[in-house]
């Protein structure tokens, strides 16, 4: 990808008879400079504009495009199964006989293992988020 950018834009550039050309172009309006109306120029500006747009649209409160945003809603959905599965761990062992209330508690750890390890996923791709400053576990 960067070696074709590099030819698209640098044999041109450094070809004589081509390169950027400097002026006064004549619109039907407007007087712009003629480097503005360049592949060049155009390409520039609608990048950065697009990474400019990519980075603001991460900041939209309604749109979870980011992973440390499922953080809380991965924390407050643990805390609620770890506590029903202590209860229902306790209410299984004050029992007074052995009942199929062992594998509901059993599909219940069942289940949080595999919501921990989507939430370990998305703590892991959080890298660029908070500029790769702490380390899971603390």
């Amino acid at each position: 990808f960067g070696l074709s950018w590099h030819v698209c834009w640098m044999m041109n550039f450094m070809n004589p008879s081509k390169g950027v050309k400097y002026g006064v172009a004549q619109g039907a309006d407007t007087t712009l400079p003629t480097w503005m109306l360049t592949d060049y120029f155009v390409v520039e500006i609608t990048t950065i504009l697009g990474g400019v747009v990519a980075v603001l649209a991460t900041f939209v409160p309604c749109a979870k495009l980011r992973n440390i945003q499922y953080l809380t809603e991965d924390l407050t959905t643990f805390t609620y199964s770890i506590t029903d599965i202590w209860q229902s761990s306790v209410d299984y062992l004050c029992g007074q006989q052995r009942s199929a209330k062992r594998f509901q508690v059993r599909a219940a750890i069942d289940a949080i293992s595999g919501t921990i390890a989507a939430s370990s996923e998305r703590v892991d791709a959080a890298w660029w988020e908070t500029f790769n400053i702490g380390a899971n576990g603390r």
